[in-house]
């Protein structure tokens, strides 16, 4: 698979689970407590290169443990598992010894660039602390 096709059949498995990404973005923003001081969303790619990933929110502010209890049912974005047939949800998997492309790289750059591009359609207007997105590959 090219880097080209790669991006296609990414940005299309991302299309395909845009509700539920969406969904879990608001839902997760709608719990924030106002002990928060920051919301992360963290794209975070697996090590080996295969195309696998999640994307969880996070907070930051006092008593970060506590903190993030509150809100621990709701972090889970987007996950990517592998199953017997591939990843499921189903996104493109790659093997990164016959690929000349970073695939990590690749992953969350479109990502960023999708949840960018959907982002007026999430409901942020009650969050008075900054949103960062970040992936922990980097």
């Amino acid at each position: 698979m090219t880097e080209e096709e790669y991006r296609f059949q990414l940005i299309k498995a991302l299309n395909r689970e845009k509700s539920s990404i969406l969904s879990n973005i608001n839902s997760f923003l709608q719990k924030i407590p106002s002990e928060a001081v920051r919301v992360n969303i963290i794209i975070a790619p697996n090590q080996d290169g295969k195309g696998g990933f999640c994307i969880h929110g996070g907070l930051n502010g006092p008593n970060l443990y506590h903190l993030n209890q509150n809100v621990f049912d709701w972090t889970r974005i987007l996950e990517i598992k592998q199953g017997i047939d591939g990843f499921e949800p189903d996104v493109p998997m790659l093997n990164p010894l016959t690929t000349d492309f970073n695939v990590n790289d690749i992953l969350e750059k479109i990502c960023f660039e999708w949840i960018d591009h959907h982002w007026n359609e999430i409901d942020d207007a009650h969050v008075k602390v900054a949103i960062t997105i970040y992936s922990d590959y980097i």
